[in-house]
C-alpha cells in the first residue's frame, strides 16, 4: 500500500534499519545505510518532502542516544549519516522499542498512530515555515489516521499546503502590524523625552490647574477599573498549561465570551518554545513564538468547535467546545 511505503521510506526510514541499530550500539560503522540512498518518494508528496533534512534521535534501552541524519533532495534520498545534520528541517525523537515494533509489524501505520497518540514519537519542526507545514492540524496524524488510499493522500497534501499558505499570509500581516506598533512606540517615546526636557514658566503657573485635572482623571480611572472588574466577573478565564508534549487540559468546554489563556511551562533542555495554531473553525488564531513563562490569550465570541495545535511539538492537540 502506498501510504505504508510513504511512511516507511520518507518519514521514518530509520525504522527499516532498527535491527541493525540494536547491534550497532557498539560499532556504528557496521550499519549499512547505502540500501536506502537513491530511494524516491511518490510524486504527490514532493511539495512536502521533496527537499528535507531530517534528524532521527533514537534512545536505546541502555539510555544511549543514536542520531541519524537523512538528506532528501529532488524527491530522492541522497545521503544517510550516523550524525545530526546542522540544517535539519525536522527532528524526530523515538525509542528503540518503538522502532522494533515498526520494523516487525505487518501494519506499521497502526503502530505509528499509537506511538503518536502515546507521545512515544515526538517531532520538532525547525524554522517558521516548517513549523507551519508540519504543525497545521496535526500534520502526521492526518496521514496516520487515514487509510483510504492514494487519492485521499493527494487531497490531504493539497489541504496542508493550502493551510500553510494561509498561515504564512496571516504571519506576514502580524509581522507588519508588530513593526508598525514598534515604530509608533518609538515615536511616542521620542516625543515624551522631548516634552520632559522642556520646562516652561507656563507649566509652573498651571500647577494648580494640573492638580485639579489629575484628580478628575483619577476619579475617571477608578470608575473605569470598577467597570472592568464587573466585566471580568461576567466572563471567565481558563488557564491552559503548555507542557513538554501536550496541553493540560487537552479538552475544554467554555461559553461564548469566555477567554482561554495559554502559558508555556516547558523548561526542557531540548524544547523550550511553543506556538499556538488554530485549525478548522478557528484557523485565524495564531500566536507568536512563546518562550518559557510567556502567555497568549484569546476570547471566543461565537459558538464553535476549535482544534488547537502547537507548531513546535505538533503532537500536542487541544479541543475546545464553545457553547452559546
Amino acid at each position: 500500500m502506498l501510504k505504508k511505503s510513504m511512511f516507511y521510506l520518507v518519514l521514518f526510514s530509520m525504522f527499516i534499519l532498527s535491527a541493525s541499530l540494536v547491534v550497532a550500539e557498539v560499532d556504528l560503522s557496521n550499519i549499512d545505510l547505502s540500501s536506502l540512498e537513491g530511494a524516491t518518494i511518490p510524486d504527490f508528496l514532493e511539495p512536502l518532502f521533496g527537499n528535507e533534512n531530517i534528524n532521527i534521535h533514537v534512545t536505546l534501552g541502555s539510555g544511549k542516544v543514536l542520531t541519524m541524519g537523512v538528506s532528501i533532495s529532488d524527491a530522492t534520498v541522497q545521503e544517510i549519516k550516523t550524525e545530526a545534520l546542522d540544517d535539519a528541517s525536522l527532528d524526530v525523537y523515538v525509542s528503540e522499542g518503538v522502532m522494533e515494533k515498526l520494523s516487525q509489524s505487518t501494519d506499521p501505520l497502526s503502530v505509528l498512530k499509537n506511538a503518536l497518540d502515546n507521545d512515544e514519537i515526538v517531532y520538532k519542526a525547525n524554522g517558521l515555515w516548517n513549523k507551519f507545514k508540519f504543525g497545521v492540524a496535526g500534520f502526521f496524524m492526518k496521514f496516520a489516521s487515514d487509510d483510504s488510499g492514494e487519492s485521499n493522500d493527494i487531497a490531504i497534501v493539497d489541504e496542508i499546503l493550502e493551510e500553510v499558505e494561509e498561515a504564512e499570509e496571516d504571519t506576514e500581516d502580524v509581522v507588519v502590524e508588530e513593526e508598525e506598533t514598534e515604530n509608533e512606540e518609538e515615536v511616542e517615546t521620542e516625543s515624551e523625552t522631548e516634552d520632559e526636557d522642556v520646562v516652561t514658566e507656563e507649566e509652573t503657573e498651571s500647577d494648580d490647574t494640573t492638580e485639579e485635572t489629575e484628580t478628575e482623571e483619577a476619579n475617571e480611572v477608578e470608575v473605569e477599573e470598577e467597570t472592568e472588574e464587573e466585566t471580568e466577573e461576567e466572563s471567565s478565564v481558563t488557564l491552559i498549561e503548555i507542557e513538554t508534549t501536550e496541553f493540560n487540559p487537552s479538552e475544554l468546554t467554555i461559553n461564548v465570551g469566555d477567554t482561554v489563556q495559554w502559558i508555556n511551562t516547558r523548561d526542557d533542555n531540548t524544547i523550550k518554545t511553543a506556538m499556538i495554531l488554530g485549525n478548522r473553525e478557528c484557523n485565524y488564531i495564531r500566536s507568536s513564538i512563546l518562550q518559557y513563562g510567556e502567555t497568549f490569550q484569546w476570547t471566543f465570541t461565537e459558538p464553535m468547535s476549535c482544534v488547537i495545535t502547537d507548531a513546535i511539538i505538533t503532537t500536542a492537540v487541544l479541543t475546545i467546545t464553545v457553547e452559546p
